[in-house]
């Protein structure tokens, strides 16, 4: 298993090297999620290369993702786009908490990508 990120390195450590391998978890993300973020202190975005294993429009101007990092997965969203993307990105991301239907996971914010 991989090293587990501890929150305050998340937050300090957001803008060097990407997350390791079993770090991003739903655990993270609420820690991150009751932190208090503001002016002065953004809560931290964090980049990554991934495949985009599948993506589906949801309501009507959003895409709803399946990203992968090797043999990870992640759910995540991007606002504001329909169109597809290619099959590899490089994204900035944000860790979420996503509730829906009462359940609880995590979900990656998409907030900027490329091409990879």
């Amino acid at each position: 298993m991989g090293r587990r990120r501890d929150v305050r390195r998340a937050a300090q450590g957001a803008a060097g090297e990407p997350p390791h391998r079993g770090e991003l978890t739903l655990e993270l993300a609420a820690q991150l999620r009751d932190r208090v973020w503001g002016q002065g202190m953004p809560a931290p975005a964090f980049d990554d290369t991934f495949d985009v294993m599948d993506s589906r429009v949801v309501g009507v101007k959003h895409l709803r993702l399946s990203l992968g990092r090797g043999d990870e997965r992640f759910d995540a969203i991007l606002f504001n786009r329909t169109e597809p993307l290619p099959a590899r990105i490089r994204a900035a991301y944000r860790l979420e908490v996503n509730e829906w239907q009462g359940r609880l996971s995590l979900q990656l914010n998409v907030e900027h990508w490329l091409p990879a």
